[in-house]
């Protein structure tokens, strides 16, 4: 079935934008300028509408970015996961992960850093809303990936403190990204986790 674009309003003219489009313009947006930086001029630039389709959508400036938050974290940040559900044992998980975050922040046509650390958490002290919902997104993935290692077995250390782990050096990879760090620096960074945490990795049989 073909999606319908047009979303409609109780009174007026309708809205006629693709919201997920316009909401992914709008992440990138408060993404590479920050939420005091991205003025709302900019916001409807990028996602193709007017000041009154944003309010009677979103609200106001603040209900767009908690949407922009829940699309990064639906998107971008969930691909990031998937290596967690499909290798079979912790080390191959984790370095899946961090490839993946790692060819992202290396990745051009994107912003540097995470959306999440870059410019969510720095509202977070400033507004509970949004603490709240970061502190969500935090306890989600590291309740998930709490549960994926106990699954797989064979943790280097209790699963909850490596869950903890694996998300804080996430965000601090993005962090060092911002700074200017690049791929082969950050892959290096990962490489020596994986080396402190597991050893070396045994090379593959020979058939």
């Amino acid at each position: 079935m073909k999606k319908d674009s047009t979303l409609k309003r109780g009174r007026g003219r309708p809205l006629a934008f693709d919201p997920d489009q316009a909401i992914d313009a709008a992440m990138r947006v408060f993404w590479l300028k920050g939420y005091e930086g991205a003025a709302l001029s900019d916001l409807t630039e990028a996602m193709g509408i007017n000041n009154p389709s944003l309010y009677a959508k979103f609200a106001d400036k603040r209900g767009l970015f908690l949407a922009a938050l829940d699309h990064y974290q639906a998107t971008i940040a969930a691909r990031h996961m998937e290596p967690l559900v499909t290798q079979t044992t912790i080390r191959a998980a984790i370095a899946g992960h961090f490839a993946s975050i790692n060819a992202a922040l290396d990745a051009t046509g994107t912003p540097p850093g995470c959306l999440i650390g870059a410019v969510a958490t720095d509202m977070a002290g400033r507004d509970e809303e949004i603490r709240a919902r970061v502190d969500a997104l935090v306890s989600t993935a590291e309740d998930f990936l709490t549960q994926r290692f106990t699954q797989m077995g064979g943790a280097p250390m209790d699963e909850c403190v490596l869950a903890e782990l694996v998300v804080s050096v996430g965000q601090s990879l993005a962090s060092r990204s911002r700074a200017g760090a690049r791929g082969e620096e950050l892959n290096a960074m990962t490489g020596r986790l994986l080396m402190a945490l597991f050893g070396p990795e045994e090379p593959v049989p020979r058939s």
